[in-house]
């Protein structure tokens, strides 16, 4: 039955060289509408909940401007660090968590956080346990809800972890911005979860002076020669909605930057490139603790009044950093909203005076804009002190910065990592790094070469093109195991170079689970790489089923090399837990594998969201259903094997469960298999069928077709 559809990127691979006359360029994209998350609500009963009251800051500490910025390359201060004495250990938070048992069985506590006179605050929580299904909220009493699920907080610490950095700030994950001087923290366990599996501190909070909520009041000084972009809508808008205002934390304080989100060269994904500064983005930890805001302008042309806006958190992966051009490049975790632009991109190199348009967040205030000239060409430098660079002139040639002179409009603090922009074509050139202007002695700005940063690395993630690098060596079509482990599986389904893995398991509760890896790029004839999934959906057994329903969740990414035709290995990374397993083909057939017949993925095009995988060997199927429980968590059941009659397959459907998959060795005898059903698939042709599946006592039936990868 249909296996769901998943709109995803390759990995990255190394760019095949440039046709002559090819441009080095990319076009913009926008963002398409996404099916809906669920709504985060909050479940603890907040009378319960512990509350810690931490004593009033300085006075000047709550009034206190924080310095321009910019002017000297530095980011945008909007908070600062406090300590939570009394939350600093898992037993002082373990301690005051009220567990309150629900309905549905299962657990919630809280705790509420105080700090006088914040506008917005950030928690920064150091995890010591978090089991895979547990659940983590975030707000303000009578304020909207975000959460982060364990998969999510455990991949971001992995990040960090990854990237060499045994810091406390690398082993800290720090909340989404909450509005106002109080934040709940809200932890749910699943039924059958206890208490004493979960274990986090909260030893540091960030105390914002200024917030969205507030427009960022502090900083309405975005100085009154600068233009509101909204006015120039006509003209910039599509670019306008590839940027971002985004806010930081590195330990403890927080920073406000502008970015832009990029497009790559395969206009087939829509992957979350996002460029700002390195002076405001420069190691993992800090990267993953971004957060964007889109459409953060106003509602019409100098009005003053912020038009709604849309916010994601959870940062992303710093893929490349470079102080030599200022430049960071991200993936974001999230995918942006619908509407955005993937701003496009050229990387010539620029002519004196050529015509260029900056749009950024100066001030942190609502968008504005700015027209001017490339009028130098500098290599510039971090001063000693590190609060400021230093630039000298250089030939275009061996320049890394772009000096730019301004017709109307300048940058201000809050204004770093915003992206220039050709007039010509529209096409993202530099990225800032300070200036020495303002409204009554102009200067120069000084933004780092995109292109040469795009030589140096970006290329490998931007430059990639739909066309495979590698051919697969073989077809790898078929059911994988370890034989020492039965109990779980992988099944491969290949069109050509295009591979879709399905993956069955089991949850740390032993409940079957499964994952998908539905694309990919080789990276040799006999390696493939590509991105992890889980989703969660409607009853699969349900009389009709919603694909609008189904939520889609990368949780990691993972390697196949194959070592002959019938050996590989399975590296993966989901949820912060890194492993291999060794994989052989699975024989369950009375001859060779099948392939072309009706071995296949097969799926229900008008249903994504769910799906059968079937593999062929001989005279014997062996079909894998993906589909949901009636609470939306996702299950599989197994045909290991039938009987034909005439046109028609049927076999017998079996519910597994087994011990918990990750991070722990895979015990097989306490795999449990219970026979629930059957299935029967008529086929009306080689590319069409009839699926009637029966399970304890429920009958689905469902037309399905080949899935095209």
């Amino acid at each position: 039955m249909a296996a769901a559809v998943f709109a995803v990127g390759a990995a990255p691979s190394v760019p095949q060289p440039l046709s002559p006359g090819q441009a080095q360029q990319a076009e913009p994209q926008v963002q398409p509408e996404l099916p809906a998350g669920p709504t985060a609500f909050a479940r603890a009963d907040l009378a319960l909940a512990a509350k810690v009251s931490l004593v009033a800051p300085a006075r000047k500490a709550l009034t206190a401007e924080p310095a321009a910025g910019d002017a000297i390359g530095v980011p945008l201060q909007v908070g600062f660090a406090r300590d939570v004495p009394a939350l600093a250990s898992f037993d002082a938070v373990s301690e005051r968590l009220a567990w309150q048992a629900l309905a549905d069985g299962t657990r919630v506590a809280a705790v509420t956080i105080t700090s006088p006179g914040a506008a917005a605050l950030r928690a920064g929580l150091r995890i010591g346990a978090l089991p895979l299904g547990a659940t983590l909220r975030f707000y303000a009493p009578e304020g909207p809800v975000a959460a982060a699920s364990a998969q999510e907080v455990r991949e971001t610490l992995a990040r960090n972890a990854a990237s060499g950095d045994a810091s406390d700030a690398a082993a800290t994950f720090w909340s989404p911005v909450v509005e106002g001087d109080t934040l709940v923290i809200e932890a749910e366990l699943l039924p059958g979860m206890s208490p004493e599996s979960i274990a986090f501190s909260v030893p540091m909070l960030s105390h914002l002076v200024a917030s969205p909520r507030d427009d960022f009041a502090f900083a309405k000084a975005a100085s009154s020669c600068n233009l509101d972009a909204v006015c120039s809508a006509p003209t910039w808008g599509g670019e306008s909605n590839a940027v971002a205002r985004i806010i930081f934390t590195d330990t403890g304080s927080t920073f406000a930057c502008t970015g832009t989100l990029l497009a790559d060269k395969d206009t087939t994904t829509y992957i979350p490139y996002f460029l700002t500064a390195n002076h405001c983005v420069s190691t993992q930890a800090i990267a993953s603790s971004v957060q964007a805001y889109w459409f953060y302008r106003s509602t019409a042309c100098n009005s003053a009044v912020r038009a709604p806006l849309q916010t994601t958190f959870g940062g992303g992966t710093l893929l490349y950093a470079s102080p030599t051009t200022d430049t960071a490049f991200l993936r974001l975790a999230s995918q942006p909203p619908a509407g955005v632009t993937y701003a496009g991109w050229n990387v010539a190199l620029q002519s004196n005076g050529t015509a260029v348009t900056a749009l950024h967040q100066a001030g942190g205030d609502l968008l504005k804009i700015s027209f001017g000239n490339v009028s130098s060409y500098w290599n510039c430098v971090r001063a000693g002190n590190a609060s400021q660079f230093s630039c000298n002139g250089s030939a275009p040639a061996s320049s890394t910065f772009y000096g730019i002179t301004w017709r109307q409009g300048i940058t201000e603090g809050g204004s770093s990592g915003s992206g220039l922009f050709t007039d010509n074509g529209h096409y993202l050139v530099g990225q800032l790094y300070g200036g020495n202007g303002s409204c009554t002695a102009p200067g120069t700005d000084f933004y780092g070469r995109f292109d040469v940063a795009y030589n140096a690395g970006l290329s490998q993630w931007l430059g990639a093109s739909a066309v495979p690098a590698y051919t697969p060596a073989l077809d790898y079509s078929d059911l994988w195991w370890n034989a020492d482990q039965s109990g779980w599986g992988l099944s491969i389904t290949q069109h050509g170079p295009a591979l879709f893995a399905a993956w069955f398991v089991y949850d740390s509760q032993g409940n079957p689970t499964w994952f998908v890896m539905p694309g990919g790029l080789w990276s040799s004839n006999t390696t493939f790489t590509g991105d992890i999934y889980t989703a969660r959906g409607p009853d699969g057994l349900a009389a009709a089923f919603d694909p609008a329903a189904v939520v889609r969740t990368r949780v990691g990414s993972g390697t196949l090399r194959f070592a002959s035709s019938g050996q590989a290995t399975f590296s993966y990374t989901v949820s912060g837990t890194t492993e291999t397993r060794t994989l052989t083909r699975q024989p369950f057939g009375n001859a060779a594998t099948v392939t072309g017949s009706f071995g296949d993925l097969w799926w229900d095009a008008a249903e994504s969201g769910w799906g059968l995988a079937l593999h062929e060997q001989g005279q014997t199927l062996f079909g894998v259903w993906f589909t949901y429980r009636a609470d939306g968590a996702p299950q599989w059941f197994v045909m290991p094997g039938g009987s034909w009659s005439g046109d028609t397959y049927t076999g017998t459907l079996v519910r597994t469960t087994g011990p918990g998959y990750f991070g722990v060795a895979f015990d097989p005898s306490r795999v449990t298999r219970t026979p629930v059903g059957t299935l029967s698939i008529r086929w009306v042709d080689g590319a069409h069928a009839i699926a009637t599946a029966t399970v304890d006592g429920v009958t689905v039936v469902k037309n399905i077709t080949r899935q095209p990868l």
